[in-house]
């Protein structure tokens, strides 16, 4: 968060900055107690630092409602209660996690959000163009994605998000995959 405070050039773009970092961050806890824990504590963390951030920019201290929501959001999405040996969460279903594939538009990140299996993720999947996601492969937190180019496409993707401003994200506005 301290980077992105220092690297923003305005309020909206350091807004759009942490939230991004916290959408790089994942965790799994098999623990009910730890689970609810991890999530109030890394909520916490992200609410002092995000008004910290902003009086250090110069403005009000109590944040846009907003921002608190899409960190919320992106903060249950990502912090999931299960068992990382059998990829399942603790109702025996698949482990999911979201994806938050980042491109800029008009000035703002914006995010296209994907779900996936934590299976798929762990074992690698080949996706339709053939390509290999290696396991060991990272992107740049701040890399701009064309939004038309970068899709997942796994077997096991369940859910599309439409894409919209990363502060926007607590919307959680399904793609409608009815239409043709």
């Amino acid at each position: 968060m301290q980077v992105a405070l220092e690297g923003s050039t305005s309020v909206n773009n350091y807004e759009d900055r942490i939230l991004l970092g916290l959408s790089s961050l994942y965790g799994i806890e098999l623990m009910e107690d730890n689970y609810r824990m991890l999530r109030h504590n890394l909520y916490q963390t992200f609410a002092v630092n995000y008004l910290r951030g902003l009086k250090a920019k110069g403005q009000p201290e109590h944040g846009k409602p907003k921002v608190l929501k899409s960190a919320k959001t992106i903060i249950f999405a990502n912090m999931v209660q299960g068992n990382t040996l059998t990829y399942k969460n603790v109702h025996d279903q698949p482990i999911v996690f979201s994806e938050w594939a980042s491109y800029k538009q008009e000035g703002r990140i914006w995010v296209k959000r994907t779900t996936q299996t934590f299976e798929s993720i762990v074992e690698g999947e080949q996706t339709d163009n053939g390509l290999v996601v290696p396991e060991d492969s990272q992107l740049d937190l701040f890399t701009d994605f064309d939004p038309d180019t970068h899709e997942v496409k796994s077997k096991d993707s369940y859910l599309q998000y439409k894409p919209v401003q990363i502060v926007d994200v607590y919307k959680e506005e399904l793609v409608d995959t009815n239409k043709e």
